[in-house]
């Protein structure tokens, strides 16, 4: 009897240290924002249509792979103003159902840190799978968590969703070290096969869910829909790798898109 409960301890104290948290941002990650003006994040504030094409497809196949924990939704909106906002978007998105984590007080600079070290202590992972965008301090807060956890594996993915080279006065926060550069949920989803954490089918569930609307996407739209490159992004950061799978008609527009300034509406 001794030896069936040491067992069953040893299993159960090895899957609680085997698990890969999941972890994203929602502003201009998931969701079309645009917080660095404040018109546009206004105007898109209530709204719960407007997620980036594939990233609902990309989540549920995260949350399937074996190992991984429940997704956790880490955002600095407040609790109070966004609360029922960011759950019809989750839910109208077609999103995973987890955790979404908001910020008790309407500004509180630590909300994201100390969400994360919470996390951390509750699930205790071997790898972390942190998901954010260069519009405000994701980078810096996930490197610092990677400073204080250095034990941790995984990955760090950031959104070029802002460039370096400004467009009206919004210039993107720098990546640092390790941090991994994506535009798209294809390039996402890609490298994310690549090391080994999704399968193909993965990626193919994804490029058959953007590819027709995403090659029909006007160069103007911002908001009210999903969208793979809104009209204010300014991705000219970016290298795009060639991408399997899809039309070389899709590969261009997202290169010609990412080769010049965001379009005015």
């Amino acid at each position: 009897m001794k030896t069936i409960i040491l067992l069953t301890f040893l299993l159960t104290a090895t899957s609680a240290f085997s698990s890969i948290l999941l972890v994203t941002d929602m502003d201009d990650t998931i969701k079309v924002s645009h917080v660095l003006d404040p018109d546009s994040a206004l105007a898109n504030a209530a709204a719960t249509k407007n997620a980036f094409m594939g990233m609902p497809e990309l989540y549920q196949s995260l949350v399937k792979m074996e190992d991984a924990t429940h997704m956790h939704y880490l955002s600095n909106a407040p609790k109070k103003l966004m609360n029922y906002s960011h759950r019809m978007f989750l839910w109208r998105n077609g999103f995973p159902s987890g955790e979404l984590v908001l910020n008790q007080k309407v500004i509180d600079h630590d909300h994201k840190i100390k969400s994360l070290r919470k996390m951390i202590a509750d699930h205790r992972p071997t790898k972390m799978i942190l998901i954010g965008d260069n519009g405000e301090r994701d980078p810096e807060i996930y490197a610092q968590i990677r400073s204080e956890f250095p034990e941790i594996g995984g990955e760090t993915y950031i959104h070029l969703a802002y460039s370096s080279l400004g467009f009206e006065g919004s210039f993107a926060r720098p990546l640092l070290p390790g941090q991994i550069p994506w535009v798209t949920s294809l390039d996402l989803t890609l490298d994310l096969v690549m090391k080994g954490y999704l399968t193909n089918e993965a990626y193919t569930k994804v490029v058959k869910s953007v590819e027709q609307r995403a090659l029909k996407e006007k160069n103007t739209v911002e908001r009210n829909r999903q969208m793979m490159i809104p009209a204010w992004m300014d991705c000219r950061d970016a290298t795009i790798p060639k991408l399997p799978l899809i039309s070389n008609d899709l590969q261009l527009k997202i290169e010609d898109r990412c080769s010049r300034e965001p379009i005015e509406d």
